[in-house]
């Protein structure tokens, strides 16, 4: 990862996601940590606290974040590998998908977003080597080598289903209307059984 006005290297460690903000920056690294630093004057790093950070602190001790969203309005989300969806920072304009708008305080630690990833994204999932999605990143259809027909929801990374239908062995989804970004694509079989997919869209 890279940051300032000339690039340079943060850290020595691998990182799989990151996101900058108007003033914070996150990351998540191989390990699964969720890590933050940045301007923290009313907690927005999440640190339960109100101090600044120059250098990257992590957040909390779990192991299983997966995505990482900053927000312009000090509101940051971010998924775990569950498929489940966690808020901080400020509520102008009702981010949080809590059911809530403008309050007059911040979360300074991760919260569950209630309601928003159904019940199937945490179902037992197939081997990940029954299944394979191309071309990813895609541009216009998206293929899956499935055996039988199966129906499909297309999730935004934060959780918020984008379409479903059904998918038939042979045919594919449309995914022209997608706007480019990270998607997850959940597939569920006759039996109740459910695989969720990352793709990317072009």
């Amino acid at each position: 990862m890279y940051s300032g006005t000339t690039p340079h290297q943060i850290g020595t460690d691998l990182w799989k996601n990151f996101s900058a903000g108007g003033l914070t920056s996150f990351g998540i690294k191989e390990d699964g940590t969720l890590w933050a630093w940045g301007f923290n004057t009313n907690g927005e790093l999440a640190d339960e606290t109100t101090t600044t950070h120059y250098l990257p602190i992590q957040i909390g001790t779990e192991t299983n974040w997966d995505t990482v969203q900053a927000g312009i309005y000090s509101t940051s989300m971010a998924t775990k590998t569950d498929g489940s969806v966690y808020y901080w920072g400020n509520n102008y304009f009702g981010e949080f998908g809590n059911g809530t708008d403008y309050i007059d305080y911040f979360f300074t630690s991760p919260q569950l977003t209630p309601n928003i990833c159904v019940t199937s994204l945490s179902t037992p999932t197939f081997e990940q080597t029954e299944l394979r999605v191309y071309p990813n990143p895609a541009q216009n259809r998206l293929f899956i080598n499935i055996q039988e027909t199966q129906t499909y929801q297309i999730y935004s990374i934060l959780g918020v289903k984008i379409s479903e239908g059904t998918l038939a062995v042979g045919s594919n989804i449309d995914c022209s209307n997608l706007i480019n970004g990270v998607y997850l694509l959940n597939l569920t079989n006759s039996s109740g059984n459910s695989s969720i997919q990352k793709f990317i869209k072009q």
